[in-house]
């Protein structure tokens, strides 16, 4: 008798046809039609957030109703999708907090049993139709009645506690639906087991999808089946799209090759493949290529497993040879040239770290990237709930999916130790960015495929190939130095113009460019380092450079650290600030990343070994730019009363020396200029400014003009039109500032030309000129946020927003928001200078506000600001009449540099 499906899924819904609510909803077209529905509907922040966290569990509910469709052929969807659209918006708003969160925790339980049900539908199946329709049908009306229920509660009566007898009769349909979904699943499962047990042995095919190849009789296997796999991962998060594109290509193609840097999850993604494809292939095997003995081991182990003739457990390469053809999955491609089949039945999956083994063995390649920053927290909130755990804040969520760059295996593993602990996670963050190397030396199990499950471990025989490597181990030991992201390659040519580096000598292989290409390529090789191939910027991820830096010892990080500083201050003072450093100034680079704790704790210890030693001898050169730098620190921060202590010392010390540098004061005096600008006090501003530029000229009328010093005098001229304009304490000319721009950009200098637009930007906006002042604004945004450059620079932040209030300003309220949100995604790295973001999130809540349907959001974003605002009232006084809603006042509260 065959399933009448039509006829189950109107009967389970039958009871709610009466009711008008559900009736006039409009099943979703789409999973993203349906997410985008309740978060319209949610006006609730917590809602919404929690909504977000779970989203992953509706979808894999959602896939029974494409199932559906599929197996039996429907026109129309099923009313899954519009039931559970209906207890989902009812739970939010006829429910407590509480309810709501059970409801989804249930729902999640029923996904897994969903995604499992499914996975069996999504090949043609080995089971007959009519007994495959059956099971599924049970186990949809299961699924179905439950959502019945649930909205039949709701709709009658409001539930705040989870001892309300309505509740408890949701509860009683839940453990119902379990038991029937588990039933289903467990039915299936017999059925394919019995089917496959029917098939006679000489029948027996290896199966790639639906191409059915028949085995070679003449081999002799007894075996009717035949699985050699590790366990089965349990936790694998938002890799749908990964595995849709593995199972499609298998589809097409023999082989595909899964690479990515160690950690990113590829074994798991193959495993879970294989193990949700037991059903479609006769044999399947896993074989460990990590050294050559291991992957021969296993060769025998699947000879003996499959009883081929002739197999020898002493004869590993005749082994081997028997069973090639029988080869379905290989973990880690880097042995793999003297083993991989010729021809024959079967699929190949090869994951490995290195890009090239793919291209040369395997037809298809899938790369497997880290987790962005916001899947990241969705990941350790998902796991710190998981099974009791303790539910985590969103913040600190992003703190630490940021901390471990979105690395799937640093993110469960230091999940689990924060867990192992019964630490909040907020505390457990502090914890883990103390003792960064502790925390990844903690052993945490077994990984997928018998690994072992230690992230201090996971790159340790790259790191070890490296001494064989001399070359590739200096490059890469100053590369775990830099700041992880968009590492110009520019810092180590010493190939075009050796002539100005005096840096040459230090490093022989960066002298000619085809020595650097060879060495950078191992680094590339062994997944050790990325390359933008369009800007030559270099990148390493955050927890490798920690175990590098662990791993180099004190003596290779003190070498690390010489070289790393000396290409720094002999390549980025020319062309990445314009600024002017030389080799007793290397704390500055701390500075310009926005590195402001570890460059706090830099100069508290300096200035501490000053002041331990008598004034008469003490080194005052040294001791006025510690201050200096620590004023400019201050700065940087909003902490102005601070900022101006620290440079008004800087500049007394400095101005008395016995020997005063002029170079050395003209930057103390530009930087105390900035410190008056900030707190709009303009003219004290232009007295410094002016006073720097006038020791510059005369400077340069003694004869010792250099590029350097023509540039520092047009900067401070540049700051001079700052204040000008912003303080409207002098008129500026249009043509001035376009001079300006076409100095610097002549010379190279991206960073100051950014700038210059900026200037721009904001006088034409002060003129009225909106139109121009958003070209303007978008010029010195597009100058510093280009990959290799500033792109995460809090200047840059600045300049988008900048662009977003002129945005704003013309009433382009949806774009402004776009633009607000962006610069917020900078800004929030920068967690020591809470001004800037604080100024944004008050201008995207105004945005919102202006927005249908974007009320609660502006509201949640304006509450952030004043939240930010407060703390920094609680940090200074300069801010005590400042309210978050007015933008001129909250402009206040932002640095100079960053105005």
């Amino acid at each position: 008798m065959s399933v009448n499906f039509v006829d189950i899924d109107r009967r389970s819904v039958g009871v709610l046809e009466d009711k008008t609510a559900f009736r006039d909803i409009v099943p979703p077209a789409s999973q993203d039609d349906f997410h985008s529905m309740l978060h319209q509907l949610m006006q609730d922040g917590f809602l919404r957030q929690k909504i977000s966290l779970h989203s992953d569990s509706f979808d894999d509910i959602l896939r029974m109703g494409d199932t559906a469709m599929r197996l039996f052929g429907l026109a129309q969807p099923p009313n899954i999708s519009r039931a559970l659209y209906s207890a989902i918006s009812l739970a939010g708003t006829e429910s407590s907090r509480e309810v709501f969160q059970e409801l989804l925790r249930m729902l999640g339980q029923y996904s897994i049993s969903c995604s499992k049900l499914c996975s069996h539908y999504d090949e043609p199946s080995s089971v007959p139709v009519e007994e495959s329709q059956r099971k599924f049908a049970a186990a949809y009306e299961a699924v179905i009645c439950f959502l019945v229920v649930v909205i039949l509660k709701l709709d009658f009566k409001k539930i705040n506690v989870l001892t309300s007898p309505l509740w408890k009769e949701i509860l009683e349909a839940h453990d119902k639906c379990q038991q029937d979904l588990k039933e289903a699943c467990e039915a299936l499962d017999q059925s394919r087991t019995r089917f496959r047990s029917n098939i006679s042995s000489s029948a027996m095919s290896m199966r790639s999808f639906h191409t059915a190849i028949p085995a070679p009789s003449s081999q002799g296997i007894t075996a009717s089946s035949y699985s050699m796999l590790p366990k089965k991962p349990h936790k694998i998060y938002y890799r749908h799209e990964e595995m849709q594109s593995l199972k499609q290509g298998l589809e097409e193609y023999r082989s595909i090759c899964i690479h990515g840097i160690g950690g990113v999850g590829k074994t798991s993604l193959a495993l879970l493949y294989a193990h949700q494809s037991l059903s479609e292939y006769q044999f399947i095997f896993f074989l460990r290529s990590d050294s050559e003995l291991s992957l021969n081991q296993d060769f025998t182990q699947v000879a003996q497993k499959l009883k081929l003739p002739g197999v020898n457990d002493e004869q590993h390469s005749a082994n081997r040879e028997l069973v090639l053809e029988w080869l379905q999955s290989t973990h880690n491609g880097d042995l793999t040239a003297d083993f991989w089949p010729a021809s024959g039945n079967g699929s190949i999956i090869v994951t490995t770290r290195a890009e090239s083994v793919g291209f040369e063995f395997c037809e298809e390649q899938i790369r497997l990237d880290v987790f962005s920053s916001e899947v990241g927290a969705k990941v350790v909130m998902q796991l710190s709930s998981w099974g009791g755990g303790q539910p985590a804040d969103l913040q600190s969520a992003e703190l630490l999916s940021n901390e471990l760059e979105g690395l799937p295996l640093g993110i469960n593993q230091m999940v689990a130790e924060m867990r192992r602990q019964k630490q909040p996670l907020v505390k457990f963050v502090k914890l883990y960015r103390e003792d960064k190397h502790r925390y990844h030396s903690r052993r945490a199990g077994r990984g997928s495929g018998g690994y072992e499950k230690r992230l201090a471990t996971n790159w340790l025989i790259s790191f070890k190939g490296l001494e064989e490597l001399p070359d590739c181990r200096v490059l890469f030991g100053i590369l775990t130095l830099l700041k992880h992201t968009s590492i110009p390659e520019e810092l180590f040519n010493h190939w075009s113009s050796p002539a100005s580096r005096s840096t040459c000598p230090l490093l022989s292989f960066c002298n000619r460019e085809n020595d650097f290409v060879e060495v950078e390529a191992a680094l590339l090789e062994r997944a050790l380092i990325d390359k933008n191939p369009s800007t030559g910027a270099l990148s390493v991820h955050k927890v490798v450079q920690v175990e590098f830096e662990s791993f180099l010892g004190k003596e290779g990080r003190q070498s690390s650290f010489d070289l790393a500083s000396k290409l720094l201050h002999n390549m980025f003072p020319k062309t990445y600030t314009g600024s002017r450093l030389d080799d007793t100034s290397r704390s500055q680079y701390l500075f310009e990343i926005a590195d402001f704790p570890n460059l706090r704790r830099l100069l508290e210890g300096g200035i501490k070994a000053c002041e331990e030693v008598n004034e008469a001898d003490r080194d005052k050169t040294t001791y006025a730019f510690l201050h200096h730098i620590s004023g400019t620190a201050e700065t940087a921060q909003g902490n102005f009363r601070a900022a101006e202590k620290s440079l008004r010392l800087a500049l007394t010390i400095r101005e008395n020396l016995k020997r005063p540098n002029i170079d050395d004061i003209t930057m103390t005096l530009n930087n105390l200029g900035i410190v008056y600008n900030s707190l709009q006090k303009y003219d004290e501003a232009a007295q410094y400014l002016s006073r720097a530029r006038q020791l510059l000229v005369e400077s340069r009328g003694q004869g010792t003009e250099d590029r350097d010093q023509v540039q520092s005098i047009k900067m401070a001229e540049h700051n001079l039109q700052r204040i000008s304009i912003q303080g409207k304490t002098k008129t500026v000319k249009r043509e001035d500032l376009a001079d300006m721009i076409s100095f610097f950009e002549k010379r190279g200098n991206w960073f100051m030309t950014g700038h210059c637009y900026l200037i721009l930007g904001m006088f034409l906006q002060e003129s009225g000129d909106i139109p121009g002042s958003k070209h303007a604004f978008g010029e010195a945004r597009d100058w510093l946020n280009q990959p290799g450059r500033a792109e995460k620079s809090p200047q840059t932040a600045m300049m988008i927003y900048k662009l977003g209030y002129v945005t704003y300003i013309s009433k382009d309220f949806i774009n402004a928001e776009c633009l607000f949100k962006e610069s917020l995604k900078i800004s929030k790295l920068h967690a020591a200078i809470p001004g800037e973001q604080a100024r944004t999130l008050a201008m995207l809540a105004k945005s919102q506000w202006m927005i249908p349907g974007k009320r609660s959001e502006s509201e949640k974003n304006m509450s952030e600001a004043n939240n930010l605002l407060q703390k920094l009232k609680e940090r200074t006084k300069d801010f005590e009449d400042v309210q978050v809603e007015d933008e001129v006042a909250m402009n206040r509260i932002v640095t100079g540099f960053y105005q």
